[in-house]
């Protein structure tokens, strides 16, 4: 299964992307700084079958990234990003 990373996933165009690729079954890291937003953004379009993981993350700090890229690689081995 392919698995996307989303930054700023919280709103906007982020978080239509994501929206648009869990309706594709791609299963969906969603990324964003602020965590309250992040968690609301999940909530609507997660879905049963539980492909779309919230992770707060600074895409431009180097210990996030490699924090985020930890925590999907425990929950989800085998994962292939795009």
């Amino acid at each position: 299964m392919i698995t996307a990373w989303v930054t700023g996933g919280s709103s906007g165009i982020g978080r239509a992307i994501a929206g648009a690729l869990v309706e594709h079954d791609v299963r969906v890291v969603l990324s964003a700084r602020e965590k309250t937003r992040l968690e609301q953004a999940a909530e609507s379009i997660t879905t049963d079958d539980n492909r779309v993981k919230p992770i707060v993350c600074n895409s431009a700090g180097s210990r996030d990234v490699e924090a985020l890229m930890r925590s999907v690689s425990n929950s989800w081995a085998g994962s292939i990003f795009w």
